[in-house]
């Protein structure tokens, strides 16, 4: 009797311990993995105590000739000790992993390599829960899974965000979203702990608007550049007329093929939008330019034609001169005002100055019609 009052006594003191274990163990835990650690160290170095207890009741159950009792508590709190031990070692392996990543220089940052860690790491995890099915049922590992699932969606968001489209206005609507003061990568110091800690996964649909916007702005500033580029550098050329010291202009196919093809770039660029707005100012002022160049040119081939047509009529030829003097007299006034634009306009090669010059294409307009 006396001893089947210590096995009683013993097995309550083993349901208490199992109760405790169920309660304060780090099935849940958010505090460090190496107070988690403690705490399953001391549930083992207890369950060890028990042990020893319960191989010195066998002993006197065996000296009485009684069967021996079982303590199912003991070997279900080993098993959950054991997977418990590996759940945490994983746990802590997994947040030395993304330590170590916070500390990466923002420039340095090469998200293709770490979402292929964070894949890897969320097999292993999978693994584990399909080897120890009792685990995935634990916050524990349901927040080491959660962690690594907000890692595998904000590691895109990072990956849009190093991209060479994002400029410092994309960077303050990046704070604005985010609620914070600044975002500046172009500080020397700036980690990707400073990029996570603005909680990218919580603003997913308003970066990837902000990245999405980015990137068209990108093309147009690049179409712009391509356009400003070709304009600084293209020249107007010119012809000599006869064997004479006058030239008219002649446009190459180049330059006109280009000038169409550049006009209707821009007014597809002003029809993006929101995303022309930055740049509403530079397109509508290259569409005045392409405007002011594209009717300058028009008037001036036509103004060239025709002059070179009456030309040979007015100045070459005596009887006509006598025959119309009156029409004669207009041409050589319309002839003298010629020549003196293009004596101006030859020394400027390049075609948007020698086309912007102000007056100039009033003043061809103006010759065209007297010419008609």
């Amino acid at each position: 009797n006396v001893l089947k009052n210590e096995i009683n006594e013993f097995d309550n003191s083993i349901k208490e311990f199992r109760g405790s274990f169920r309660k304060t163990a780090p099935f849940r835990f958010d505090g460090e993995c190496s107070l988690a650690f403690n705490i399953i160290e001391n549930f083992a170095t207890t369950l060890d105590d028990l042990e020893v207890k319960i191989k010195d009741l066998r002993e006197k159950e065996d000296l009485f000739e009684l069967p021996s009792t079982h303590f199912p508590e003991i070997g279900e709190t080993r098993i959950e000790i054991e997977q418990l031990t590996i759940l945490w070692n994983f746990k802590r392996d997994v947040d030395k992993v993304y330590e170590g990543w916070k500390k990466i220089l923002w420039k340095d940052v090469n998200t293709n390599d770490l979402e292929d860690q964070n894949k890897r790491l969320r097999k292993k995890l999978r693994e584990k829960g399909g080897a120890y099915p009792a685990i995935k049922g634990w916050e524990v590992y349901k927040h080491v899974d959660k962690s690594m699932a907000n890692m595998a969606m904000v590691l895109p968001l990072i990956f849009d965000l190093h991209s060479d489209s994002i400029r410092p206005r994309h960077w303050k609507q990046l704070a604005g979203v985010c609620n914070v003061n600044t975002v500046d990568p172009s500080e020397s110091k700036f980690t990707l702990q400073d990029m996570l800690r603005l909680n990218l996964d919580r603003h997913k649909d308003k970066i990837e608007e902000i990245v999405e916007a980015a990137m068209k702005e990108l093309k147009i500033e690049k179409k712009l550049a391509e356009i400003e580029t070709f304009w600084t550098a293209m020249e107007l050329t010119y012809s000599p007329h006869k064997n004479t010291e006058m030239h008219v202009p002649q446009p190459s196919e180049e330059l006109l093929e280009t000038m169409e093809a550049h006009q209707m770039e821009l007014q597809s660029i002003y029809g993006m939008g929101k995303f022309m707005e930055y740049f509403k100012n530079r397109v509508v002022e290259w569409q005045n330019v392409l405007r002011t160049v594209d009717d300058t040119l028009k008037m001036w081939t036509a103004v060239s034609r025709d002059w070179i047509s009456l030309e040979s009529i007015f100045l070459a030829s005596a009887d006509i001169r006598s025959q119309l003097p009156e029409d004669t007299k207009r041409f050589e006034g319309i002839d003298s005002e010629f020549k003196e634009l293009m004596k101006d306009a030859i020394s400027e090669v390049n075609c948007v100055n020698v086309c912007s010059v102000e007056g100039r294409c009033e003043a061809l307009k103006g010759m065209r019609e007297r010419l008609e």
